[in-house]
């Protein structure tokens, strides 16, 4: 489960920056469509990353 959740939030950050760099460059287009992309996957919500990542810390510590 550990394992998932790193992978997950590991392709999640990949996108974001993705979507920074093609925003940087001026393709509004493609980076439009990571931010949807993002968006519709269920996968990637940045909450569920956060409380994933606190919760695998906690675990870890005790």
């Amino acid at each position: 489960d550990s394992f998932v959740s790193e992978w997950r939030e590991t392709i999640f950050r990949f996108m974001k920056m993705f979507e920074a760099l093609n925003q940087f460059i001026g393709k509004k287009e493609e980076a439009e469509k990571i931010e949807n992309w993002l968006k519709d996957s269920k996968g990637f919500d940045e909450l569920e990353l956060y409380k994933n990542r606190i919760r695998t810390r906690n675990e870890a510590s005790t």
